[in-house]
């Protein structure tokens, strides 16, 4: 770090989101490759949580790498949560004056159905999903990619920005990771050992929490679990069923509504052949 600008020599890109997006898979693709480093914490959240632990701090996650590196990165889906996370853009641009941006965008039903599950599993959401997804604005606003990008281009140009789909990572892995190594400036005929794995496949896995292993060694404790409220039982049985999280017409109805202007700002982003997920 420059002491007298207070400008990052690192990293030269980050992975600003989405949310249940498919930035674990990325990082993992990315992290392999021989010319590009990156933190083996996944999410320093520096720019979004953690801007008060310092730029030095922040420095720390990049020391150690060899001297074939020549790219270095973060992945941070908190990035791209404004206005839950404000001013992300803005420090940035502030300190990492030249750094590249990678934003992987999702179905936004299919990301805010798994943000719901995510929740669920934390024990930080209790609502019936029909009633949280209008009740909390971070289910909706973290799935308007088009608005989380307008905030970036108030602050960096447009040629740092990169935006591929989840869709693309999954289908088409080997040249949209090509796309990804040339936007960051590293050998694109690189193929990583682990691209053929899907990290995170079943997101929605359902752990069990090591309290509720021991709770649920209890003798008898299912006979009576039924009877306790759903938060209580969730406590007790420490599992969540995705059918949970399943998303009516009705529902879904009001959510396309509530997205179709925002998905369609993303064509100039995506290009013609985007199919808006059938939104817009």
């Amino acid at each position: 770090m420059s002491v007298e600008t207070g400008i990052l020599a690192r990293p030269t890109f980050i992975v600003i989101g989405t949310m249940k997006g498919g930035t674990t898979a990325l990082w993992q693709y990315l992290r392999r490759h021989p010319q590009v480093f990156m933190p083996e914490a996944k999410e320093t959240d520096f720019f979004a949580e953690r801007f008060d632990q310092g730029l030095d701090w922040y420095a720390e996650h990049f020391l150690g790498s060899d001297d074939a590196v020549i790219a270095y990165g973060e992945a941070s889906p908190n990035y791209t949560r404004h206005p839950l996370f404000g001013g992300v853009p803005e420090r940035i641009a502030r300190h990492l004056p030249d750094v590249r941006l990678i934003y992987v965008v999702r179905d936004p039903i299919d990301r805010i159905q798994s943000h719901y599950l995510h929740r669920l599993r934390r024990g930080r959401e209790w609502r019936p999903i029909e009633k949280a997804l209008f009740a909390d604005p971070d289910y909706l606003d973290t799935s308007r990619y088009a608005m989380q990008i307008d905030r970036y281009l108030e602050h960096v140009d447009r040629d740092r920005l990169l935006v591929i789909t989840s869709d693309a990572l999954r289908g088409d892995r080997e040249a949209t990771m090509r796309t990804v190594f040339r936007f960051i400036g590293v050998d694109d005929g690189w193929t990583s050992p682990v691209l053929g794995r899907e990290f995170h496949k079943n997101a929605e896995k359902q752990a069990m929490k090591p309290i509720a292993r021991r709770v649920r060694a209890v003798p008898g404790l299912r006979s009576i679990a039924h009877l306790a409220p759903m938060k209580l039982k969730r406590q007790m049985l420490g599992r969540i069923d995705p059918a949970e999280a399943a998303i009516s017409n009705h529902l879904r109805g009001r959510i396309e509504d509530a997205l179709r202007h925002d998905v369609a700002s993303l064509r100039p982003y995506l290009g013609p052949t985007f199919d808006a997920w059938g939104i817009a």
